[in-house]
């Protein structure tokens, strides 16, 4: 008779692969906004800005990274990355992937919706 124990936690990511996949693309979201975001101010940016009706700013300096339509688009899913996390280690899995999968779902309505609604694109 054998007794196994999985306490150290290997098991349960093997489980997750969505999560993963999310974690991805939530992290390449991100770090694309930080690294390349005068280039995503001309394609992504512009439905978030009609979404929220703010005006994105003119000047591509640094400081107008933290201006608020450009926040939401590394901030959210930095912050929804951590909570998923938290949520993971809290063997909350279903959660993780709600947190994970909201930014995602969030910039996608406001592109399409932006795009196929008249007068917007």
């Amino acid at each position: 008779m054998a007794i196994k124990y999985y306490e150290d936690g290997a098991g349960r990511y093997r489980k997750l692969p969505i999560v993963r996949v999310l974690f991805a693309a939530n992290l390449l979201f991100a770090v694309a906004t930080l690294v390349a975001w005068q280039s995503a101010m001309i394609v992504l940016l512009r439905p978030m800005a009609w979404a929220t009706n703010e005006t994105l700013p003119s000047e591509h300096d640094l400081d107008h990274l933290f201006s608020y339509p450009l926040i939401l688009f590394w901030f959210a899913p930095a912050v929804a990355m951590a909570t998923a996390w938290v949520m993971i280690q809290g063997r909350r899995n279903r959660a993780a992937f709600g947190i994970l999968s909201l930014p995602i779902l969030v910039f996608a309505l406001c592109g399409v919706l932006f795009w196929i609604l008249p007068n917007t694109g």
